[in-house]
């Protein structure tokens, strides 16, 4: 939580910060070094699917912008309609560039009620859950 103080001093942003203290009798110094790390609270916004999602087509990709902080991972976790039609919630997974993939069974059905929340993990500074509600079609065939 900023401000961070040191001696007295308050910070707010990551630096090397000292603090010299004179001795008693004033001959000797001593020196309080502080290397502060502010890290930054995860900020993003996740979708829109841009392509139809067609029950056959085995996945889809939701995009998601990072615009602050340092984003490790994710987790999916499906609503009960979702989960009954073959959606799988998902362990933690590492985060690999601007885009989530979802799998999709061949036993997914069609339907508009459909949502995952989208927890992404931020070792630090404290994860982030998006929800995003998408549609299924049927197949194009």
């Amino acid at each position: 939580m900023l401000p961070y103080v040191f001696h007295g001093a308050e910070y707010y942003n990551s630096g090397i910060y000292s603090h010299h203290q004179p001795s008693s009798l004033g001959c000797d110094t001593l020196v309080y070094i502080c290397n502060l790390q502010v890290n930054n609270s995860l900020q993003l916004e996740v979708g829109p699917i841009v392509d139809d999602i067609c029950a056959d087509q085995g996945s889809f990709e939701v995009p998601y912008d990072l615009q602050n902080g340092d984003l490790s991972e994710y987790k999916l976790q499906f609503n009960e309609l979702a989960l009954q039609n073959g959606f799988v919630n998902t362990d933690i997974k590492p985060i690999e560039g601007g885009i989530i993939k979802v799998q999709m069974l061949d036993s997914c059905r069609p339907d508009n009620r459909y949502s995952v929340d989208i927890t992404f993990y931020n070792r630090d500074c404290g994860n982030v859950v998006k929800k995003l509600d998408f549609t299924v079609l049927y197949s194009k065939d």
